[in-house]
């Protein structure tokens, strides 16, 4: 066991030191043994029994009225959470203790709790706590002589710019690091975390030689380690970096027996359920990082193995890891039948994990691990070419992940696959269904009830690159009109060409596109001939085959129609928009028995009764981006998603938002729960019209009548749409004027 006077060396210096061993007294030795135990196993690398530990000598020292104690082992359980990369609990632990410390003069406690917090926070992404929280512990180290905390404050910093690319600070904070290392005598540990951040930042500049040499540099410095401070996993983490890179650099014979080092560390680790967690945590890790520089045969020698800690392991999501990257494995060396094995028994974890979920952030985990899980399965099933198959899982999972999810209980992969494989019902016309996979574009053509399909290599990474830049082109009016249709054609190279000879002119068609897929401006693809998409076949862009059938049959739109207009921009002065005037007045044209409210008159709350007996719904005016993703400005209201409940919808038919980006939505696309688009499309509301970006009032103003002129006069809600961007196009050729607008739901 490790001294506790060893391992609290840096506080002798500190009142807290001193407080400490005043209120100590023989009676609470075991509480002093307590907090020991916890400081080394959070040194050897098991911070569940540390946090054990901790809070066992926090309650001692608190029965015996040592309040030094307490607070001391308050800061070793904070740093448990930390390297259980358990974000938000040890941000929670770390703001109680920091209300206790902020009571006293322990200036070393204070500057190393930031520490902790900054590396909490940093999970979190809270950028500005990190800055304010390595900011002061930086001052404290210097102004009351700190060197260890300041050379970790220095490493922490380096490692968190390269984690947001600012290579050029964070090598500049690797070299200072260095530099006072040596200047001095210091706890190898500090080398190490520098070597660690020099060592990924070598991986980045893609220096294998010079990363290899610094991972065994590692390795030595981790022998001189005393016994009681060895850590056995972070070892073995440094021999699977090892093995990752000589495998990324095809030296299989170095990489697997780098391997074997790390398995045999790995071996001598206690095989307790709390520390099986964190080793699996590791190798699972490892793996991936296999995966990734092309080597699955050695990733399924390091999880293979492993499989026997599987029953120790109570963490779903961690379950769901492991099952995606072995069948990724298997599926790389076309063992399909293991891989889908893998894949299966990881979607029914994830389906049980589903009654867990307490929060959005939880929501977005699962459906990003389950994400992958289907989305392995229908590359296994694909490249057995049981192509129909692959779509009925792809349809599955997007019908899970749009609809409001409802656990399915602890039911076997054998009752999900029931469903998973019923009939698809295709609907009227055709459907083009788009899937972003790892290692192509898959298209599914489906026309009545033939399904062809159709894979167009190009890596993932690569695809949703051309996309998010193509939307950043036509989002900006400023942008050269002549690269952006070079653009257009080579994405539609990719989208269109490979069935464009199947669809007739004019034939209206249904895109489904993958949430990854989602920002793609369907509108300003070119088809043949350099003409537009839209102005071939009007389209609608569905939210799945199965969520499809979910929305409801619409009536033809009618003059008499039940419609309300929430006209929100202001008359006059700031935030008035140009243009919705004469749209306001067109609408109430069109539509006789519209009821045209404005915030000035009509309070939301009454606003959104009239909402609920009414059968269309035009909003004009701001959007506006908040912290809930867009927001409709009506007065002083802000509607989001959370706003438009099934109960106001239930009798609409079409919603068109005439805001700026009211369309818009995250990484996930509809799947976002901050979409605005996604509550309309829940509550059954089969059309929906919103913007991608944000637009240019006037012209989206003169779109929108012309859009609703033609709805009036009988024609289909889609080929309304494309020939009012087409009158636009016709006088402001850029994309940003006439493409932003775009119809989701059921097709005509």
């Amino acid at each position: 066991m490790a001294k506790l006077s060893d391992l609290l060396a840096e506080q002798h210096s500190d009142p807290w030191m001193q407080d400490f061993l005043k209120a100590s007294r023989p009676e609470q030795r075991d509480a002093a043994r307590a907090l020991s135990e916890a400081i080394s196993a959070n040194v050897q690398g098991f911070p569940d029994k540390a946090a054990e530990k901790a809070g066992e000598a926090a309650e001692r020292f608190a029965n015996s009225h040592n309040t030094p104690g307490e607070l001391r082992a308050g800061l070793e359980q904070v740093y448990a959470e930390q390297r259980k990369l358990k974000g938000q609990k040890c941000i929670a632990l770390a703001e109680d203790l920091r209300r206790k410390l902020s009571a006293t003069n322990y200036r070393w406690g204070r500057g190393q709790l930031a520490l902790e917090d900054a590396t909490c926070s940093n999970l979190k992404a809270r950028l500005d706590v990190v800055a304010e929280n390595l900011e002061f512990s930086r001052r404290t180290a210097t102004e009351f002589q700190y060197p260890v905390m300041g050379l970790r404050t220095l490493a922490l910093d380096a490692s968190f710019r390269r984690q947001r690319h600012e290579f050029q600070e964070s090598w500049q904070e690797l070299k200072e690091g260095l530099r006072l290392y040596h200047e001095d005598v210091y706890p190898t540990e500090r080398l190490y975390n520098f070597y660690s951040v020099l060592e990924q930042y070598l991986e980045d500049r893609n220096l294998p030689n010079a990363q290899r040499a610094l991972l065994s540099q590692a390795i030595e410095v981790r022998k001189h380690d005393a016994p009681e401070d060895a850590n056995l996993i972070l070892t073995a983490s440094i021999y699977f970096r090892l093995a990752n890179s000589f495998a990324g650099s095809r030296k299989n014979p170095e990489a697997k027996d780098a391997t074997q080092k790390a398995r045999a560390f790995l071996a001598r680790v206690p095989k307790k359920p709390t520390v099986a967690r964190y080793v699996l945590y590791l190798e699972i890790d490892a793996a991936l990082g296999q995966l990734r520089v092309g080597a699955p045969d050695l990733a399924l020698a390091t999880l293979e193995p492993s499989r026997e800690l599987l029953p120790a392991i109570e963490h779903d999501f961690m379950f769901v890891d492991f099952n995606r990257i072995l069948g990724d494995s298997y599926r790389q060396v076309r063992q399909f039948d293991e891989a889908m094995r893998s894949y299966e028994s990881g979607i029914v974890t994830a389906e049980r994990a589903l009654s867990t979920l307490e929060n959005e952030a939880d929501r977005l985990q699962w459906m990003n691990g389950a994400g992958q899980l289907y989305g392995g399965l229908v590359l296994s099933l694909l490249d057995q070419h049981k192509d129909r198959e692959a779509l009925q899982v792809w349809e599955w999972s997007r019908d899970r992940f749009l609809t409001e999810q409802r656990p399915l209980g602890n039911r076997s992969w054998l009752d999900l696959s029931r469903e998973i494989h019923r009939p698809l019902i295709i609907g009227y016309g055709t459907h083009i269904v788009y899937a972003s996979l790892s290692d192509r574009l898959q298209i599914w053509f489906a026309d009545g009830g033939e399904i062809r399909s159709k894979s167009i290599p190009i890596k993932q990474q690569d695809l949703e690159s051309l996309v998010e830049e193509f939307a950043r082109e036509c989002a900006n009016p400023n942008s050269d009109l002549e690269e952006l249709s070079r653009h257009s054609l080579k994405l539609s190279e990719l989208f269109l060409q490979p069935f464009a000879s199947d669809l007739r002119s004019s034939q209206p068609v249904a895109i489904e596109l993958d949430p990854k897929l989602f920002r793609l401006p369907l509108a300003a693809l070119m088809g043949p001939g350099n003409s537009y998409l839209a102005d071939q076949h009007p389209f609608t862009i569905s939210p799945g085959l199965w969520m499809e059938e979910s929305l409801r049959k619409p009536k033809m739109v009618g003059h008499d129609e039940l419609v309300l207009v929430l006209d929100a921009s202001p008359s006059s002065g700031p935030g008035h928009l140009p243009g919705h005037e004469q749209l306001s007045k067109t609408v109430a044209e069109v539509f006789p028995s519209a009821s045209v409210e404005q915030p000035v008159n009509v309070a939301w709350k009454t606003a959104s009764r009239q909402l609920s007996r009414s059968e269309a719904l035009i909003f004009i005016g701001h959007g506006v981006h908040s912290s809930a993703g867009t927001a409709l400005v009506y007065g002083n209201t802000h509607l989001t998603a959370k706003d438009f409940s099934p109960e106001l919808l239930h009798r609409l038919d079409l919603a068109v938002l005439i805001a700026c980006s009211s369309g818009a939505a995250g990484d996930s696309g509809l799947l976002e729960a901050d979409s605005l688009v996604r509550p309309f499309l829940s509550a059954g509301v089969p059309w929906v019209i919103a913007s991608r970006w944000d637009v240019d009032s006037r012209t989206s103003a003169r779109l929108m009548e012309d859009f609703h002129r033609r709805v009036g006069r009988g024609e289909g809600i889609a080929s309304a749409l494309s020939l009012a961007r087409k009158q636009i196009r016709s006088e402001k050729p850029h994309p940003y004027y006439w493409a932003a607008f775009d119809l989701d739901g059921r097709m005509n």
